[in-house]
């Protein structure tokens, strides 16, 4: 029996709800490096039930903090953990314009 990480749970959950929104908010630790927390929404139909979850799935180190490097780390990341990316309906940011600028933010080069 192979034993799944939290985050390979998370992972599989969200893939079988169908659909998702990404969460992502970039912020600097106590170091000084550049990091994205990256969370996913999701409906999880369980026994019948339907439960909206917001998981938190990594913080990952961000060298590009202009809205095309966030936008090309966080689609990156999702992938390489496994989401399916054609099922991300939303996405959810601060209001700092690297990440919801309207023509040159994440939010924008990552749809």
């Amino acid at each position: 029996m192979k034993l799944l990480t939290l985050q390979q749970k998370y992972v599989q959950r969200i893939n079988k709800s169908g659909f998702f929104s990404a969460i992502a908010d970039e912020t600097t630790d106590i170091s000084g490096n550049e990091q994205f927390s990256i969370c996913a929404r999701y409906v999880d139909t369980t026994d019948r039930q339907y439960i909206v979850r917001e998981d938190f799935l990594c913080f990952i180190l961000v060298k590009d903090v202009t809205g095309k490097g966030l936008a090309s780390t966080l689609l990156t990341s999702m992938k390489d953990m496994g989401l399916n990316l054609a099922n991300m309906r939303g996405q959810g940011y601060d209001g700092a314009r690297a990440m919801s600028g309207r023509f040159n933010g994440c939010a924008a080069k990552a749809f």
